[in-house]
């Protein structure tokens, strides 16, 4: 008995592996598709379900898909009545990883993983490798379940497993037991992988057996979300209660159709004579109902959570990531598109400053911001700091190849960024050495300065607007290098300038060597703004 337990929960164990593998696989092959299916998600609900179903399908979770939408909902990158749409999706489309299991082809489990190790260790492609990747975990999959059902085969004969699934017919029973499963596995497809372990074990042998249980599992699906919320936003909390709310009425709703005397079990029976089949059409009816009866009434489901978790998120403070979220590594695809936004982001943060700065020097301002530009730039380096863990932990992750590249030029940009931040400061802290001894700039000086400001600034936004749009093109590198090229002759000439200045008395040495500084910054931030735009040579959308 100890041996069947033992090889019971190795089977588990393969399962899992083969699903983590196979979903590995699918996303890496699609990497780019699931970068669109992420831009979707800023539109309505119902495009939100297709979202959801198509998520769910290459990921093979429905789990990992409501975690997503926690941390989307969390950045603030949907609201509630698009997260509605994408769980209710994600709902429909876990019922794929069943029909998948229900094709039952045990029997070819190890062709499968045969055929994906040789594609896996030795194609060239890297698109033909992660597909080997896929199925290889495709054949694990069904080889783990071949080991839970022998397994389970030899544990029938023990009176509890028996008595375990002839209580399971009762309908609070029934839910408490999946609920129970799927909490300890983390996961309702591995919850459901073992139930038809045990059908195709013959320790279920009919529907009513199981049946309930496959209801616990929908609503045990939902603590994972839950847990990823807690000490998250409320606009993340809220999105855990939604898709909790929504799988209880949804499975209230499901349970009283069935115990109704209408024949809905029946109905299922007649589909197939095999139970595990049957298990399968359930779970795909049960949900397609669900969304069906409750899509129309997503906003009355949007107004009950918000009068239970009540309020929005405060503000926050610019040493918070926005859209970056740990739990986004489970999907690296995501998590590559959601760092060029926080990037993207942070490079607003230094635009910001750097029109601080300019706006203080240009008009001679006695209240210098310098304090405040300090802080500002210390939040800039401690999110360019944080954002290059994040990128190192994004390697250790199996990346497409042009993410690869893409993740390496995002250090350039962030350490670009971050370089340009410190100039700012080095520039307010030399126009603070000229209001501390009183100096003024001639008329002349301060339109040379508004000059090279304006042309770095406009340096500054167009590698910023190129990054934003994907937009690399050789035309727009050359505008580039021609404001930095601009840049650079500003600088020497107004250098020259601001010499003859000095030697006619109009300032002491002290201011000139202010001046100076100030210029010099402007041009290495200029050069910043064309290194940014050449590192995203491999940005793509």
């Amino acid at each position: 008995m100890l041996n069947n337990l033992l090889f019971f929960v190795g089977g588990i164990g393969l399962f899992l592996y083969g699903m983590k593998l196979m979903s590995d696989g699918l996303q890496l092959s699609a990497g780019s598709r699931l970068k669109k299916i992420l831009k979707a998600l800023t539109t309505n609900k119902f495009l939100g379900v297709l979202v959801g179903f198509g998520i769910t399908t290459i990921v093979q979770s429905s789990t990992a898909t409501t975690v997503m939408v926690v941390g989307f909902a969390k950045a603030g990158l949907m609201n509630l009545t698009q997260a509605i749409g994408v769980i209710i999706g994600a709902n429909i489309g876990s019922t794929t990883t069943g029909l998948v299991i229900a094709l039952n082809i045990q029997s070819i489990a190890p062709i499968c993983i045969f055929i994906g190790a040789v594609l896996f260790l030795f194609a060239k492609k890297r698109r033909l490798r992660h597909i080997g990747m896929a199925i290889a975990g495709f054949g694990m999959l069904f080889f783990g379940i071949k080991v839970m059902s022998d397994a389970m085969g030899s544990l029938s004969d023990l009176p509890w497993v028996t008595t375990i699934f002839q209580y399971a017919s009762n309908p609070f029973i029934g839910i408490l037991i999946g609920i129970a499963l799927t909490a300890i596995v983390q996961s309702s497809a591995a919850s459901m992988g073992i139930l038809l372990a045990a059908m195709m074990a013959g320790v279920v042998t009919d529907l009513n057996q199981a049946i309930f249980i496959l209801y616990g599992q929908n609503i045990g699906t939902c603590l994972t979300a839950i847990l990823a919320s807690i000490g998250s936003s409320k606009m993340a909390k809220k999105a855990a209660l939604m898709h909790l709310i929504y799988n209880v009425v949804g499975i209230t709703l499901i349970v009283i159709i069935t115990l109704l005397p209408i024949g809905f079990v029946d109905f299922i029976k007649g589909l197939s004579s095999d139970v595990s089949t049957q298990f399968v059409y359930a779970h795909v009816v049960i949900n397609i109902i669900m969304a069906a009866a409750l899509l129309p009434f997503s906003n009355l489901i949007i107004k009950i959570t918000e009068a239970i978790i009540k309020g929005e998120d405060e503000e926050k403070t610019n040493t918070n990531f926005k859209y970056i979220d740990e739990r986004l590594l489970d999907t690296p695809s995501f998590a590559v598109v959601q760092t060029c936004k926080e990037v993207e982001r942070v490079a607003k943060l230094a635009l910001k400053d750097f029109d601080v700065v300019e706006e203080t020097v240009l008009k001679q301002s006695k209240k210098v911001s310098a304090q405040k530009i300090r802080k500002n730039e210390d939040a800039v380096d401690f999110l360019c700091d944080e954002i290059i863990k994040f990128l190192t932990k994004l390697t250790s992750q199996e990346l497409e190849y042009l993410d690869v590249k893409l993740v390496a030029s995002l250090y350039r940009v962030v350490t670009d960024i971050e370089r340009w931040g410190r100039h700012s400061v080095n520039i307010i802290e030399a126009y603070e050495e000229l209001a501390s001894e009183n100096q003024i700039l001639s008329k002349k000086a301060t339109e040379e300065l508004g000059d090279i400001f304006a042309t770095t600034k406009k340096a500054l936004t167009k590698s910023i607007e190129m990054f934003v749009n994907d937009d690399y093109t050789s035309q727009k590198m050359s505008e580039i290098k021609a404001l930095e090229d601009k840049v650079d002759a500003q600088t020497e000439q107004y250098k020259s300038n601001h010499i003859d200045r000095l030697n006619n008395g109009e300032y002491n040495a002290s201011s000139g060597i202010a001046f100076v500084r100030i210029l010099t910054c402007l041009e290495r931030i200029s050069d910043y703004a064309y290194d940014i735009a050449f590192s995203l040579k491999h940005k793509t959308s």
